[in-house]
């Protein structure tokens, strides 16, 4: 059973990355749907080849390694 003191929600962002993990990179990426700008994990834990696998936050397109665009912000 869950228990929710506040009667609403306390809005707040999180933050991917919060410990260093050599395994793990954070990049910022472009949704090719609907061009939001996206934090994403590059997973370099996986083998034999790194993980490039994203849901964007905006529209829930699922954006693979041919879609990986890198922006900087």
């Amino acid at each position: 059973m869950v228990i929710n003191t506040f009667s609403e929600p306390i809005p707040a962002k999180g933050k991917l990355s919060f410990w260093d993990f050599d395994g793990l990179k954070e990049v910022t990426i472009e949704c090719p749907e609907c061009g939001s700008h996206e934090i994403a994990i590059v997973d370099y834990t996986t083998a034999p080849y790194p993980t490039y696998l994203h849901s964007c936050n905006k529209c829930g397109y699922v954006i693979m390694e041919s879609e990986w665009e890198v922006v900087s912000t």
